[in-house]
Order: C-alpha cells, then sequence, then structure tokens
C-alpha cells in the first residue's frame, strides 16, 4: 500500500504550497513567510500546472484553510475528509518528510487531472509544525484540527517530542476558533494517555465523551478510524485505535476555567483569553 521509491524530489519554499511545481535545490533549507498572510493559498487551489493562481491576491479576498492535518503523512485523510467538509473550506496538511510531502503534491496533481470533485480544495506543505505552525496559520483560523497516529517516541527521554505538550496545546487552542475541534486518533495506549492528559488539563478544551460523539455522530470519528493508511495498517494487525475529540472553549468560558484550575493550584498563574494562553504569576507563557 505505502510507496517504496519516490525516487529524490526536490525541496519548495516553505512559504508556498508544496503543490507548485516550481522547486529549488533538495539541500535548501525551507523559507518561513514573515504571517500567515503572506501565503497565498490560492496557489493550493489552481488547477493549472504552472502554479499560477486566477484568484485575487489580497488576503482578504483569498480562501483560508480552515482544516488542518498536522503530520499528514501519505494524505489519506484529506481526501477521505473531502465528503465531509464544506465546498468553501481548503484542507491542508502539513508534513515534515521531504519525499512523502512530495508524494501528496503529486497525488494531488494526479486527482486534479483526473476531474477529482473537491481535488482544487487540497494542499499540503513541507515544514515542521511543532516549531513553525503560527508562522502558517492565523490566531482562530482553523475550525478542525487532526493529529492522527503520531510518532509515539516512546523513551522518556524523547517524550518532549511528542506532537502535544502543555506549549503545543496552547498553541492548537490559539490557532482554533471557539467551538473549534481538536481530534486525535493513536493505536498507542500509553501515548493516548499522554495526549489526554495536556488536553483535558487545558482550560481552552472540553473533552467530547463517548455518549456526545455517539449522539452527534460526527463523521471525522469514522474518517480518522478508516480513511488514513496508518489505521487501515492497525486494522490489519489487529491493534485498536483510541480517539478523543476536544472542542476549544470560547474566552470567557476557558477564562473561568482557568482561574478554578488556577485557585486549584494555589494561584499558580491566570488564562490570557486574549493570547489564549495560560501564563504565569510573572508572566510568562
Amino acid at each position: 500500500m505505502y510507496p517504496k521509491a519516490m525516487g529524490r524530489p526536490a525541496a519548495s519554499a516553505a512559504s508556498e504550497s508544496v503543490i507548485v511545481p516550481d522547486r529549488a535545490s533538495a539541500a535548501q533549507v525551507p523559507e518561513l513567510p514573515a504571517q500567515p498572510d503572506d501565503i497565498n493559498h490560492g496557489t493550493t487551489t489552481s488547477t493549472g500546472t504552472s502554479g499560477d493562481s486566477a484568484m485575487a491576491s489580497s488576503p482578504s479576498d483569498q480562501p483560508e484553510v480552515r482544516i488542518l492535518d498536522v503530520g499528514c503523512g501519505f494524505g489519506g485523510l484529506l481526501f477521505g475528509l473531502l465528503p465531509h467538509t464544506r465546498p468553501q473550506d481548503l484542507i491542508c496538511g502539513l508534513e515534515i518528510r521531504l519525499k512523502v510531502s512530495d508524494y501528496v503534491r503529486l497525488r494531488i496533481l494526479a486527482e486534479r487531472r483526473r476531474g477529482m470533485e473537491g481535488a482544487d480544495r487540497l494542499g499540503v506543505i513541507r515544514t515542521n509544525a511543532m516549531k513553525y505552525l503560527p508562522a502558517f496559520v492565523r490566531p482562530g483560523q482553523l475550525t478542525k484540527l487532526f493529529i492522527c497516529f503520531p510518532d509515539p517516541h516512546f523513551k522518556r527521554k524523547t517524550h518532549p517530542r511528542r506532537i502535544v505538550s502543555p506549549s503545543l496545546a496552547t498553541d492548537y487552542a490559539h490557532l482554533l476558533a471557539p467551538g473549534g475541534r481538536l481530534y486525535t486518533v493513536t493505536d498507542v495506549g500509553p501515548l493516548c494517555g499522554w495526549m489526554s492528559q495536556h488536553l483535558d488539563g487545558h482550560p481552552a478544551f472540553r473533552r467530547l465523551d463517548e455518549e456526545e460523539l455517539a449522539r452527534e455522530q460526527d463523521p471525522c470519528v469514522d474518517v480518522m478510524r478508516g480513511s488514513t493508511e496508518e489505521s487501515s495498517k492497525a486494522r490489519r494487525e489487529g491493534r485498536g485505535a483510541w480517539v478523543t475529540v476536544h472542542e476549544r472553549r470560547g474566552g470567557h468560558e476557558a477564562r473561568e476555567v482557568a482561574r478554578e484550575m488556577a485557585e486549584a493550584r494555589d494561584g499558580a498563574g491566570f488564562w490570557d483569553a486574549d493570547r489564549g494562553g495560560y501564563l504565569g504569576v510573572a508572566g510568562g507563557v
């Protein structure tokens, strides 16, 4: 199922979607946009092969990415989400591996040439999301954020490299709009517990229990369990998958929850709803 040999594709600048075929040397370090509005998302929806966008160049006139897959792998989730999302929402995957991101790029271009409906709404960017995610997304821009089968980093000394941590949870909260959702899925039980611990303990997030998920029948949950390459592999090997869904609280509600948490911690800090972060008594993040 997984591609074995995809050659050695060249890298593109991180300020542009990897959908754009104009690429520089593979040794070039990807550049970062000065701000999210500098990214021309029109390049990810151009049906041509030149990378030129027919959309207006003004940031306010461009479509925006509302759904983000962090660590998109081979792009299975991107395609699986298409029937369950609004036509005006762009879906973007972030992937750090050069060959894998280039595979997704070629896959999207191939589906566009075949005339697949909605393929012009898909894009992929090669970057390190743990370091540079805020450079690509404005605060409150996202409605859905997915973290599917992340690297478990089993060794204790590598736990700081995990994709969910207190500081990263604050970044995710900062980028999600109130009511937006953060989805996680893994086939590693201890990792599920780790991610749940940090997200449940963050005042900006409220976890949806099994009863709520069953009542809503969120189609994104089924897509996570069945449309990704990792989920198919886990199913073939007889391994289960743990899914969690956390909803972004609004500023007022998050502030009240943070106050309760601060009181439980003897006033160790307070919640800054404007910055979307938990601040210590000295004002540090």
